[in-house]
Protein backbone atom coordinates (compact mmCIF):
# COMPACT_ATOMS: atom_id res chain seq x y z
CA UNK A 1 0.00 0.00 0.00
CA UNK A 2 1.97 3.34 -1.22
CA UNK A 3 1.76 5.26 2.13
CA UNK A 4 2.89 9.11 2.42
CA UNK A 5 4.93 10.29 5.13
CA UNK A 6 4.87 13.97 6.32
CA UNK A 7 6.63 15.33 9.10
CA UNK A 8 4.18 18.31 10.59
CA UNK A 9 3.95 20.20 14.12
CA UNK A 10 0.59 19.81 15.78
CA UNK A 11 -0.58 23.16 14.49
CA UNK A 12 -0.12 22.17 11.04
CA UNK A 13 -1.71 18.45 11.94
CA UNK A 14 -4.72 20.40 13.17
CA UNK A 15 -4.69 22.33 10.32
CA UNK A 16 -4.79 19.72 8.35
CA UNK A 17 -7.35 17.52 9.99
CA UNK A 18 -9.55 20.55 9.32
CA UNK A 19 -9.03 20.88 5.67
CA UNK A 20 -9.45 17.39 5.27
CA UNK A 21 -12.95 17.33 7.30
CA UNK A 22 -14.00 20.36 5.12
CA UNK A 23 -13.27 18.03 1.90
CA UNK A 24 -16.30 15.62 2.69
CA UNK A 25 -19.60 15.43 1.12
CA UNK A 26 -21.62 14.51 3.97
CA UNK A 27 -20.84 17.71 5.92
CA UNK A 28 -23.53 19.54 7.06
CA UNK A 29 -23.90 23.47 7.08
CA UNK A 30 -23.36 24.23 10.58
CA UNK A 31 -20.24 21.44 10.77
CA UNK A 32 -19.05 23.52 7.81
CA UNK A 33 -19.67 26.71 8.79
CA UNK A 34 -18.32 25.90 12.51
CA UNK A 35 -14.81 24.20 10.34
CA UNK A 36 -13.89 26.91 8.97
CA UNK A 37 -14.53 29.20 11.80
CA UNK A 38 -12.21 26.76 13.79
CA UNK A 39 -9.58 26.74 10.59
CA UNK A 40 -9.59 30.29 10.46
CA UNK A 41 -8.97 30.95 14.54
CA UNK A 42 -5.94 28.53 14.24
CA UNK A 43 -4.50 30.65 10.99
CA UNK A 44 -5.00 33.58 13.00
CA UNK A 45 -3.73 32.74 16.23
CA UNK A 46 -7.48 34.11 17.73
CA UNK A 47 -10.67 32.38 18.58
CA UNK A 48 -13.89 32.30 16.77
CA UNK A 49 -15.00 35.82 18.11
CA UNK A 50 -11.68 37.03 17.08
CA UNK A 51 -12.03 35.79 13.75
CA UNK A 52 -16.05 37.20 13.60
CA UNK A 53 -14.32 40.42 14.24
CA UNK A 54 -11.99 39.75 11.85
CA UNK A 55 -14.56 39.45 8.99
CA UNK A 56 -16.42 42.50 10.05
CA UNK A 57 -13.77 44.80 9.83
CA UNK A 58 -12.83 44.04 6.86
CA UNK A 59 -16.76 44.26 5.34
CA UNK A 60 -16.49 47.78 6.89
CA UNK A 61 -13.43 48.38 5.52
CA UNK A 62 -13.95 47.30 2.15
CA UNK A 63 -17.57 49.32 2.75
CA UNK A 64 -15.73 52.77 4.08
CA UNK A 65 -16.77 52.62 7.20
CA UNK A 66 -13.43 52.22 9.11
CA UNK A 67 -9.57 52.98 7.84
CA UNK A 68 -8.14 49.96 5.50
CA UNK A 69 -5.03 49.65 8.25
CA UNK A 70 -7.99 48.31 10.60
CA UNK A 71 -7.15 44.98 9.28
CA UNK A 72 -3.58 44.08 8.67
CA UNK A 73 -2.41 42.85 5.46
CA UNK A 74 -1.03 39.40 6.70
CA UNK A 75 -4.90 39.03 8.47
CA UNK A 76 -5.68 39.85 4.89
CA UNK A 77 -3.56 37.54 2.93
CA UNK A 78 -4.53 34.28 5.09
CA UNK A 79 -8.45 35.26 4.91
CA UNK A 80 -7.66 34.78 0.92
CA UNK A 81 -5.99 31.99 1.44
CA UNK A 82 -8.28 29.68 3.63
CA UNK A 83 -11.48 30.83 1.72
CA UNK A 84 -9.05 30.13 -1.92
CA UNK A 85 -8.51 26.68 -0.87
CA UNK A 86 -12.05 26.11 0.48
CA UNK A 87 -13.36 27.30 -2.62
CA UNK A 88 -16.84 27.81 -2.10
CA UNK A 89 -17.32 31.58 -1.06
CA UNK A 90 -15.69 34.31 -0.24
CA UNK A 91 -14.84 35.77 3.30
CA UNK A 92 -17.79 38.34 2.68
CA UNK A 93 -20.36 35.25 1.81
CA UNK A 94 -19.27 33.49 4.95
CA UNK A 95 -19.76 36.19 7.13
CA UNK A 96 -23.51 37.02 5.89
CA UNK A 97 -24.76 33.65 4.97
CA UNK A 98 -23.07 30.83 6.62
CA UNK A 99 -22.22 33.09 10.42
CA UNK A 100 -25.82 33.88 10.87
CA UNK A 101 -26.38 30.05 10.52
CA UNK A 102 -24.48 29.56 14.63
CA UNK A 103 -27.51 32.16 15.95
CA UNK A 104 -30.60 30.14 14.90
CA UNK A 105 -32.77 29.10 17.36
CA UNK A 106 -31.69 25.46 18.66
CA UNK A 107 -34.26 23.63 17.11
CA UNK A 108 -33.54 24.64 13.66
CA UNK A 109 -29.94 24.09 14.57
CA UNK A 110 -30.89 20.46 14.95
CA UNK A 111 -32.52 20.28 11.90
CA UNK A 112 -29.49 21.59 9.77
CA UNK A 113 -27.04 19.23 11.74
CA UNK A 114 -29.31 16.56 11.00
CA UNK A 115 -29.38 17.71 7.65
CA UNK A 116 -33.45 17.75 7.58
CA UNK A 117 -33.43 21.25 5.89
CA UNK A 118 -31.55 23.17 3.37
CA UNK A 119 -30.02 25.97 5.36
CA UNK A 120 -31.64 28.89 3.33
CA UNK A 121 -34.77 27.77 4.18
CA UNK A 122 -33.74 27.33 7.65
CA UNK A 123 -32.23 31.59 7.84
CA UNK A 124 -36.23 32.17 6.50
CA UNK A 125 -38.08 30.60 9.36
CA UNK A 126 -35.39 31.44 11.82
CA UNK A 127 -36.80 34.85 10.91
CA UNK A 128 -40.00 33.60 13.64
CA UNK A 129 -39.73 34.83 16.86
CA UNK A 130 -42.64 32.83 18.24
CA UNK A 131 -41.45 29.12 18.91
CA UNK A 132 -44.48 27.59 18.78
CA UNK A 133 -45.22 29.32 14.96
CA UNK A 134 -41.46 28.60 14.46
CA UNK A 135 -41.44 24.74 15.35
CA UNK A 136 -45.09 24.32 13.43
CA UNK A 137 -43.22 25.54 10.24
CA UNK A 138 -40.11 23.82 10.62
CA UNK A 139 -42.01 20.67 10.71
CA UNK A 140 -44.06 21.38 7.88
CA UNK A 141 -41.38 22.51 5.88
CA UNK A 142 -39.27 19.36 6.42
CA UNK A 143 -42.56 17.07 6.02
CA UNK A 144 -43.95 18.39 2.79
CA UNK A 145 -40.14 19.49 1.25
CA UNK A 146 -41.57 23.07 0.85
CA UNK A 147 -39.62 25.31 -1.32
CA UNK A 148 -38.36 28.26 -0.33
CA UNK A 149 -40.93 30.69 -2.15
CA UNK A 150 -43.15 28.68 0.26
CA UNK A 151 -41.36 29.61 2.84
CA UNK A 152 -40.99 33.35 2.40
CA UNK A 153 -44.96 33.43 2.34
CA UNK A 154 -45.55 31.33 5.34
CA UNK A 155 -43.35 33.23 7.17
CA UNK A 156 -44.86 36.51 5.90
CA UNK A 157 -48.41 35.53 6.74
CA UNK A 158 -47.04 34.57 10.94
CA UNK A 159 -45.53 37.94 11.56
CA UNK A 160 -48.27 39.71 13.53
CA UNK A 161 -48.06 43.48 13.87
CA UNK A 162 -45.91 44.66 17.45
CA UNK A 163 -48.99 44.45 19.72
CA UNK A 164 -50.06 40.91 18.25
CA UNK A 165 -46.02 39.15 19.43
CA UNK A 166 -46.57 40.86 22.52
CA UNK A 167 -50.15 39.27 23.00
CA UNK A 168 -48.71 35.68 22.24
CA UNK A 169 -45.19 36.09 24.00
CA UNK A 170 -47.95 36.79 27.04
CA UNK A 171 -49.76 33.83 26.20
CA UNK A 172 -47.57 31.78 25.55
CA UNK A 173 -45.08 32.56 28.64
CA UNK A 174 -48.48 32.36 30.95
CA UNK A 175 -49.58 28.88 29.61
CA UNK A 176 -45.88 27.61 30.65
CA UNK A 177 -45.79 28.79 34.24
CA UNK A 178 -49.73 27.21 34.83
CA UNK A 179 -48.18 24.34 33.88
CA UNK A 180 -46.03 24.85 36.57
CA UNK A 181 -48.51 26.55 38.78
CA UNK A 182 -50.08 24.50 42.00
CA UNK A 183 -53.66 25.15 41.48
CA UNK A 184 -54.49 21.77 41.03
CA UNK A 185 -55.06 21.39 45.42
CA UNK A 186 -56.28 24.87 46.17
CA UNK A 187 -59.98 24.95 45.25
CA UNK A 188 -60.58 28.38 45.07
CA UNK A 189 -58.19 28.96 43.10
CA UNK A 190 -59.13 26.20 40.45
CA UNK A 191 -62.70 27.92 40.32
CA UNK A 192 -61.16 31.31 39.17
CA UNK A 193 -58.95 29.18 36.33
CA UNK A 194 -61.82 27.73 34.99
CA UNK A 195 -63.73 31.04 35.10
CA UNK A 196 -60.63 32.90 33.14
CA UNK A 197 -60.65 30.00 30.92
CA UNK A 198 -64.11 30.27 29.99
CA UNK A 199 -63.55 34.10 29.16
CA UNK A 200 -60.74 33.21 26.82
CA UNK A 201 -63.27 30.42 25.31
CA UNK A 202 -66.05 32.95 24.84
CA UNK A 203 -63.66 35.52 23.62
CA UNK A 204 -62.17 32.44 20.74
CA UNK A 205 -65.54 31.64 19.84
CA UNK A 206 -66.60 35.32 18.64
CA UNK A 207 -63.93 34.64 16.08
CA UNK A 208 -65.69 31.81 14.85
Amino acid sequence: VPVTIREMSDTQVIQYALMENLQREDLNPIEETEGILDLLALRLSTDREGVVSLLNKLSKAKRGVVADNDVRPSEQQVLAEVFASIGKMSPESFRTHRLPLLNLPSDILDALRAGEIEYTKAREIGKIELESNRMELLETAIKYNLSINQIREKVKALQPSSVGIEVQKLLETTYKRVKKFKVWSNPDKQEKLKSLLAEMEALIAEDK
